[in-house]
C-alpha cells in the first residue's frame, strides 16, 4: 500500500489511483491523466458510449449563465456548498444510476478510487457527477423547491435556491436531510442564506446585489491588465484570445441587467 504523500503542505488522504498523476490546484489535490493514452482512450470510449445511448452528439455541462436566470429577479438566495462531493459518488451506486457499460466495472480504477469516489481531475469526472447528479438529486430537489416556492438550479456540485419571499433558516435543515439520505453532506461553513438587497452574492463567476450582476472585480482587472499590454510587443497570441475571451465573459454576464430590467417592467 502506498503511504500518504504531501503536495505543497496538503495531504493526499488516499493512493495515487493507478496512471494518475497528483497535483495540487487551489488547496487540494486532484489527479492529472494527461500524459496517459489508456487512461484518455478509456474516457474517451466511455464518453462516445454515453452519447450514443443518450442519442445526443455531446455531452455537456448547462451553461453557467443558463443556471442564474431564472434566479434573477428574486431577492433571497441560498447557496449549498456539498462537503467532498464527488468522493460521495459509490461506483456502484454511480454504474447502475447511469446504466453505464458492464466493461466499465472492470475498468472502474480509471474512473474511482479505491475506496470510493471519482477521481477529481479525470477526464470524465465532471461529466459522471453531472449525469449522476441529474439521476439522484435533481428530481428530488426540484420537487421540494416547487412545494416551498422556490426555484432551484445546479451547476456541477454548486447548488442555489432563490425565492421573492424570505427563505426559513430551518430550510438549510431540511436541504441537509433531503440531501444526507442521496450520499452528500452539506458543508453549513459555506453555505450562505442572504438577502441580496443587503449582502452580495457569488455565484459561479458573477456578483449579484441590489439587482444588478456584474463580473468578479479579478475580471475586471484582467482585462485592464491585458488592454494595457496589447500595446507592446510582447503581447502574444494567448495573452489576444484571453483578452477576448474575457471580455466575452464580462459582456454576457452584464447583458444579464437588460434581461432582468425587461422581465421587471412585464
Amino acid at each position: 500500500m502506498r503511504t500518504r504523500k504531501k503536495y505543497k503542505g496538503v495531504h493526499d488522504p488516499r493512493p495515487v489511483p493507478p496512471g494518475f498523476a497528483p497535483k495540487e490546484v487551489d488547496g487540494r489535490i486532484v489527479y492529472s491523466a494527461k500524459r496517459t493514452p489508456m487512461i484518455l482512450a478509456h474516457h474517451e470510449s466511455l464518453m462516445q458510449e454515453l452519447c450514443e445511448r443518450r442519442g445526443v452528439h455531446k455531452i455537456s455541462l448547462p451553461d453557467q449563465l443558463d443556471c442564474i436566470r431564472p434566479h434573477l429577479w428574486h431577492r433571497y438566495y441560498l447557496k449549498l456548498d456539498l462537503a467532498k462531493a464527488f468522493d460521495a459518488v459509490d461506483p456502484f451506486c454511480c454504474m447502475v444510476a447511469l446504466d453505464l457499460p458492464e466493461d466499465v466495472e472492470r475498468f472502474w480504477k480509471y474512473y474511482f478510487h479505491r475506496d470510493g469516489g471519482l477521481i477529481q481531475g479525470a477526464p470524465m469526472s465532471t461529466i459522471l457527477f453531472h449525469l449522476y447528479m441529474q439521476e439522484v438529486v435533481d428530481t428530488p430537489l426540484d420537487v421540494y423547491a416547487h412545494t416551498h416556492g422556490l426555484t432551484y438550479t445546479r451547476y456541477v456540485d454548486d447548488l442555489l435556491f432563490s425565492s421573492c419571499h424570505k427563505i426559513r433558516p430551518d430550510v438549510i435543515g431540511e436541504l441537509t436531510t433531503v440531501l444526507r439520505l442521496m450520499g452528500f453532506a452539506v458543508n453549513r461553513r459555506k453555505t450562505r442564506l442572504l438577502d441580496s438587497r443587503v449582502e452580495t452574492l457569488e455565484y459561479l463567476g458573477m456578483r449579484i446585489h441590489r439587482r444588478t450582476v456584474d463580473v468578479m472585480p479579478e475580471v475586471h482587472a484582467r482585462i485592464a491588465e491585458l488592454e494595457s499590454a496589447s500595446n507592446y510587443s510582447s503581447f502574444t497570441m494567448t495573452m489576444r484570445r484571453s483578452l477576448e475571451q474575457s471580455k466575452l465573459w464580462r459582456d454576457r454576464i452584464l447583458a444579464l441587467n437588460h434581461g432582468r430590467r425587461y422581465n421587471a417592467r412585464r
